[in-house]
């Protein structure tokens, strides 16, 4: 599967086929596979109240759930990395969203 359930947890794995396989040196990257929940550790940089994210804010996130290093990550294309911030996001389907406001 490649695309995320919007609205629920994203179960894991949970394996995105890049649309834009990435070129690392003489490795070309086909897939990132999320593997680790969404920790509090991950989400310590993130500003919270009435701050808004930044699309980077995500990065260090979605490396750390995937093992994939920040340069792999940096590289993704927006299609790919909206695929990511959509399975991060789906993590915060309850509670508190990442701007402190009620995630709905």
């Amino acid at each position: 599967m490649s695309t995320p359930n919007t609205g629920t947890r994203t179960e894991l794995p949970f394996t995105i086929t890049l649309e834009e396989p990435i070129e690392l040196g003489s490795t070309t990257v086909h897939e990132i596979t999320f593997r680790n929940r969404l920790s509090a550790g991950m989400m310590a940089h993130l500003p919270v109240g009435e701050k808004t994210q930044k699309m980077g804010d995500f990065y260090p996130i979605i490396s750390k759930m995937t093992g994939e290093t920040l340069v792999t990550v940096e590289r993704l294309g927006y299609p790919d990395l909206s695929k990511c911030i959509s399975v991060v996001s789906s993590f915060f389907t309850s509670g508190i969203s990442p701007t402190g406001n009620p995630a709905s």
